[in-house]
């Protein structure tokens, strides 16, 4: 967009940048089974190259992450 100011030229801070992620939530006593399977199955998508290419043409990173650390 041509002629719109970054977010860094516009808070003044050179190198400022704002980091967006996504997470799928599931319901509470959603066995392990499915979390599992749900897991299984994204990890294997975001390794699709067509997928890959297109979150990474509008500017985003693929960087999957098990739901452990979320308490899952």
């Amino acid at each position: 967009m041509p002629g719109v100011p970054t977010l860094a030229e516009v808070m003044r801070r050179p190198g400022y940048e704002a980091l967006v992620w996504f997470g799928l939530v599931a319901p509470s006593g959603t066995s392990s089974q499915v979390l599992t399977r749900l897991e299984n199955e994204l990890e294997r998508e975001l390794e699709v190259a067509e997928v890959r290419s297109r979150i990474e043409s509008v500017g985003g990173r693929v960087a999957f992450l098990r739901s452990a650390p979320f308490g899952g």
